[in-house]
């Protein structure tokens, strides 16, 4: 619960430390994925009749992991070359960070499934998941410009992230 809130100490970076999990990741990952396409399809069958899209499997699987791969070292390499944060977290504990933040998008998928309830769910999932990555990030953030910046970048790709899988998997009632 501390990891969520925003006391001061410890963060779930803190909480992890040197030894990163990235297997809790891979499976959060995994499963959100086979959630999505499964409630995706589901929700499209409510709406339109049974026509299933394996497509959509491949498509979610491309956004997921493409997102599990490339945020963190795009984050890395920022705050080590742009923000100039040098005692930042490493490479495959930001990976693990960003694993564990997607898992607030498991129940959000399911609710998604009900066309009214799909953007309030999936805008609650990305407000949890970014308030999760900024309070995990906090304590490495020391002067304005570094909040800025990060806050800036964190809000604007979980918004995409949100986004997309809105209108890729959700576009029912849109």
């Amino acid at each position: 619960m501390a990891t969520v809130s925003f006391k001061a100490e410890p963060s779930f970076l803190n909480l992890i430390g040197d030894t990163p999990d990235l297997y809790g990741p891979f499976w959060i990952a995994t499963t959100l994925i086979f959630v999505i396409a499964v409630t995706s399809n589901l929700s499209r069958s409510i709406s339109d009749g049974y026509d299933y899209d394996f497509e959509l499997v491949t498509k979610c699987l491309s956004l997921v992991y493409g997102y599990l791969l490339c945020w963190p070292a795009l984050v890395f390499g920022s705050s080590k070359y742009l923000l100039n944060i040098t005692q930042g977290p490493g490479l495959l504990q930001l990976g693990c960070l960003l694993g564990y933040s997607l898992v607030i998008y498991l129940p959000a998928a399911f609710v998604a499934t009900v066309s009214v309830l799909a953007w309030p769910a999936l805008l609650a999932a990305c407000a949890a998941s970014s308030l999760f990555l900024l309070r995990s990030f906090q304590p490495f953030m020391t002067g304005q410009r570094e909040r800025a910046g990060f806050t800036g970048g964190v809000v604007v790709t979980q918004l995409f992230f949100m986004l997309v899988i809105k209108v890729k998997f959700y576009t029912h009632g849109f």
